[in-house]
């Protein structure tokens, strides 16, 4: 039963941050590519595309894994530190591809930026929404049943990051403050699920100390070193200005 219900917050928890993490990015897309509208398409484009290959490459495999919810807890955990890493990355972009602060890209580099900043994070999460599907297909006597449940919590998940990104975290907090809390919730709901999934082979008494330092670790090191990577970044996407605001 708690298995279930941890299942059930996890894929929740999926949409919800994978709706934050689209706005995110294409935020700070915006601002390396100066407000213009076909960058717009450009990194929505980017998006569905290596949603698309996680989902079908990927999600091949998932047929062949004894224990489905032990892989996504896994992924979840994995996404916890490929999306600041990604943001990182995108606020990189314009150092690695040798363009100066304030000049205009253009649509070669603005996609070749997107699709390769975009890779890792929309693959991986393409591969969790289809191996979300498996894991309740095969819960039912309806596969598609199993399938239908998964889209509607997927899809409450993305409602509830939008509209709390939209009204509330994007007035308060920064991008990185924002995307190393979504993290946080990743990594808690993902180290539970895992011990919860394998709790003989993971050694019961021994994995939950394992747990608790592991979880104390991470916190600790987001909330010690989150401002000085946020500092850098933007450093680097603002090369040889003083970014005040």
């Amino acid at each position: 039963m708690k298995l279930r219900k941890i299942v059930i917050s996890s894929i929740i928890l999926m949409g919800f941050t994978s709706m934050i993490s689209q706005i995110i990015f294409l935020r700070e897309f915006l601002i390396i590519f100066y407000g213009n509208e076909v960058s717009v398409g450009i990194i929505l484009g980017s998006w569905l595309l290596w949603g698309g290959l996680g989902s079908w490459l990927l999600g091949r495999f998932s047929d062949r894994v004894s224990n489905r919810i032990f892989l996504f807890s896994v992924c979840q955990a994995a996404l916890s530190f490929i999306l600041p890493a990604t943001l990182f990355l995108i606020r990189s972009s314009k150092q690695f591809m040798n363009i100066s602060t304030g000049e205009i890209i253009g649509y070669a580099p603005m996609a070749l930026a997107a699709f390769l900043a975009l890779s890792a994070s929309c693959c991986l999460m393409g591969f969790m929404f289809t191996l979300g599907c498996r894991i309740y297909g095969t819960s039912t006597d309806i596969p598609s049943k199993g399938v239908a449940r998964v889209y509607v919590l997927e899809a409450i998940g993305s409602l509830l990051g939008g509209l709390i990104v939209g009204y509330f975290l994007l007035r308060f907090m920064s991008s990185y403050e924002i995307i190393f809390a979504i993290a946080i919730m990743n990594i808690l709901l993902s180290l539970g699920m895992m011990f919860l999934s394998e709790p003989k082979a993971l050694g019961g008494v021994f994995f939950k100390v394992i747990y608790a330092v592991f979880v104390l670790i991470t916190v600790l090191i987001i909330f010690l070193c989150g401002p000085g990577i946020d500092r850098r970044s933007m450093n680097r996407l603002w090369s040889g200005y003083n970014v005040l605001e």
